[in-house]
């Protein structure tokens, strides 16, 4: 229930702002910080679904915004039911938004450090079987329609 209150947020918010939105703005934002392609889903939901006046020029612009394969990839990905393989790359896709700067290849190293931190164990050759088990335990969940 709790995923779906971010829309009585948006409601309330250009409920109290109205005209002083400024949707040029928000557009030039979200291409900056690489979330065109997310940003152009949600307002065109908001625009359609609830009648915000999203301007029609923001909404052009997000969707010709370039957007960055590891964007483009994480976007989908993220905005799915994850599959068995889905759940596996979920970790990979995050930490290729923390270094985006980076090339994939040039990036693999710190990604080995990324899984000790989020995973919580420091020992390298712990990782293998906490994510066995944590992927154990998320098949689990969803073969009792959990996740």
């Amino acid at each position: 229930m709790a995923s779906v209150w971010w829309v009585a947020d948006a409601l309330a918010i250009v409920r109290r702002e109205g005209d002083s939105i400024d949707w040029d703005r928000i557009a030039t934002m979200a291409s900056r910080w690489h979330v065109a392609a997310q940003l152009h889903e949600t307002l065109a939901y908001l625009r359609e679904r609830w009648g915000v006046p999203v301007a029609a020029s923001t909404l052009a612009a997000l969707h010709d915004a370039p957007i960055a394969g590891v964007d483009r990839a994480a976007h989908a990905l993220l905005m799915r039911m994850p599959g068995p393989v889905d759940y596996l790359c979920r970790p990979w896709i995050r930490y290729r938004l923390r270094s985006r700067e980076r090339g994939a290849i040039a990036a693999l190293p710190g990604f080995v450090r990324y899984l000790q931190v989020t995973l919580g164990q420091p020992k390298r050759r712990a990782l293998p079987l906490e994510i066995a088990a944590r992927f154990a335990s998320w098949r689990r969940d969803r073969e009792a329609g959990v996740r």
